[in-house]
């Protein structure tokens, strides 16, 4: 079970980071361990699926809290665009320094994931990623919504190891990949994972599911040990469990 393997993967990392010299205080021993100066991470927060208004409700409140990166979370294509508009509207002035992405959860097919991005487009508003949008096995759908999408694709539940990472690019089916500890068993096989990504050209986001503070700051110490880019990683479940 890959997240039974990645807790006692993370308590190891954790302890060889307590006992190594270049351990100098708690909070960047284990960034240190996994090969790089701790950097600061930028996380997005969830807006959980709901009514566009109580979406749009919860995203003005993210905002104030200081986000600058939501994840709208999407389910049904009757909806989806609304309640995509709805948020995007309430922003109001904070449209132009806040990031949309929308995270589909696989429950689109193929051929509403491109009608739904075409209407988002055609209301003039622009995100920055599309995460999931159709069934994880799906590999051929994903790699058509990915040539028929405005934005770029993040693969997730579609990404488990290494070996699907390479599965996912030679379909050309993803740009990104959500790489989180307790889906792919821990920081030792994160780092496959990433290798992965670096030797196929997919880019990488560090997520993490509504797991214990341990796992969120083991994912932490690993985004903060490496360079991803500009895009902010996916760390809000202390935002959620309040940890």
């Amino acid at each position: 079970i890959p997240a039974a393997r990645a807790a006692a993967d993370i308590a190891v990392h954790n302890l060889a980071a307590e006992q190594s010299a270049s351990a100098r205080n708690g909070s960047a021993g284990l960034a240190r361990l996994l090969g790089n100066e701790p950097t600061p991470v930028r996380s997005d927060v969830t807006i959980s699926v709901d009514t566009p208004a109580a979406m749009a409700a919860a995203a003005r409140e993210a905002v104030a809290a200081g986000f600058d990166t939501l994840k709208l979370k999407l389910a049904d294509p009757a909806l989806d665009v609304e309640r995509v508009a709805e948020v995007h509207a309430a922003l109001g002035d904070d449209r132009a320094t806040t990031v949309l992405r929308v995270d589909a959860n696989q429950a689109w097919t193929r051929d509403e994931a491109v009608r739904t991005l075409d209407a988002i487009a055609n209301r003039d508003i622009d995100l920055e990623l599309v995460e999931q949008p159709v069934v994880a096995r799906d590999i051929d759908s994903l790699a058509y919504v990915r040539r028929n999408s405005p934005w770029p694709v993040l693969a997730d539940e579609s990404v488990f190891t290494a070996d699907d990472v390479r599965r996912v690019a030679d379909a050309s089916a993803a740009d990104l990949v959500n790489l989180k500890l307790l889906k792919c068993g821990g920081l030792g096989p994160a780092r496959d994972v990433i290798a992965a990504c670096a030797e196929t050209g997919l880019g990488v986001l560090i997520g993490c599911m509504l797991e214990p503070a341990e796992g969120v700051a083991a994912a932490r110490h690993l985004a903060a040990a490496a360079t991803f880019g500009p895009l902010a990683h996916d760390l809000d479940a202390p935002w959620w469990t309040g940890t």
